[in-house]
């Protein structure tokens, strides 16, 4: 008869290959570039999904306090961008200076103005502020701009200066075919050139090529290590993917303790679907443990019968030769 621990490996291993025919089946309609998958899973951002955001940068940078991507930046980059601040860029801008141009271009993208954001940044693109090009083109992405010739050409000169989030948005255009011819290889070439710039999108979505072969000969275990270097970098997707690829056992040895880990991490910064994980990984466990404390506290109680038991036993046996003296 097979012990409690051996069914409870069977179990687990059928799961698991469950899983991974989830994945397989996944992979397959990923093939697909007319249809996505039909059923619910985490999945690598590598192509246009619920959200831009997940794999290429929709918001401008501010030299002031960096990337604007939460409701705090954005509290904190309104208290920054008070009346005075914007008198004063709008004096420098008064004189073509780009920077100033770039900055203000900056300051309404934040307060939501996207015109005026435009205005500011075409003025400064054409006075040649590389950053300003790449922002133009973000704000005309979140515009939902349909000139995606403009928005490819943009990211294309920012991109010729070493600019990592033009770069990776670049990549993202060849990527998906966006104003440009869909181009795998050109995709990966960008990707690696942000990487080297310490972008962590760009390893993220370098990481996806490797996953699927694209642009590149698939190799999971890469993948996997690049996963890993993009949440070193603190990307939250990534600390995701690890943990996909910890839980799954994909390019590394399979390990539900260390995905654990990763989606207790991933869950802290608010992913949901990751909050799901724990609790699915957490949930065998837990009821193991009550029915071990269950199990526990039979042994307990029988042991105590056994002992009560014993002791009648032998108060009956001492008031019988109490009896007989």
């Amino acid at each position: 008869m097979p012990n409690e621990n051996s069914e409870k490996e069977l179990i687990e291993n059928l799961s698991l290959e469950e899983e991974l025919n989830k994945w397989d089946r996944f992979e397959d309609e990923m093939s697909r570039t007319d249809s996505s998958p039909a059923f619910e899973m985490d999945r690598p951002y590598i192509t246009k999904t619920e959200s831009l955001k997940n794999n290429r940068y929709a918001d401008v940078y501010t030299h002031d306090i960096g990337r604007i991507s939460t409701q705090a930046d954005i509290e904190e980059a309104q208290r920054l961008y008070n009346n005075e601040y914007i008198a004063a860029l709008m004096a420098r801008a008064e004189t073509k200076d780009s920077t100033a141009l770039n900055q203000l271009g900056v300051v309404y993208f934040t307060l939501g103005n996207m015109p005026e954001a435009s205005k500011y940044f075409t003025q400064a693109a054409e006075a040649g502020n590389i950053e300003a090009k790449r922002n133009l083109a973000i704000t005309m992405e979140n515009a939902e701009s349909t000139d995606l010739a403009k928005i490819f050409g943009l990211y294309e000169e920012a991109a010729k200066e070493n600019d990592a989030y033009a770069l990776n948005n670049l990549g993202c255009c060849y990527l998906n075919g966006e104003g440009t011819e869909q181009n795998y290889e050109k995709a990966v070439e960008c990707f690696e050139r942000a990487a080297g710039l310490k972008d962590d999108l760009a390893f993220l979505n370098l990481a996806a090529c490797y996953s699927f072969g694209l642009g590149t000969d698939k190799n999971l275990e890469k993948a996997f290590e690049l996963y890993k270097q993009s949440a070193d970098l603190g990307n939250n997707t990534a600390l995701k993917m690890l943990a996909n690829s910890y839980y799954y056992g994909r390019g590394v040895k399979q390990d539900t303790k260390e995905a654990l880990k990763y989606y207790k991490a991933s869950e802290k910064t608010g992913d949901k679907d990751s909050a799901k994980m724990v609790e699915k990984i957490l949930k065998p466990q837990q009821k193991a443990a009550v029915r071990d404390v269950s199990d526990k506290a039979k042994e307990e109680q029988n042991r105590q019968n056994r002992q009560n038991a014993e002791n009648t036993k032998k108060v009956k046996e001492r008031k019988g030769y109490d009896r007989n003296r």
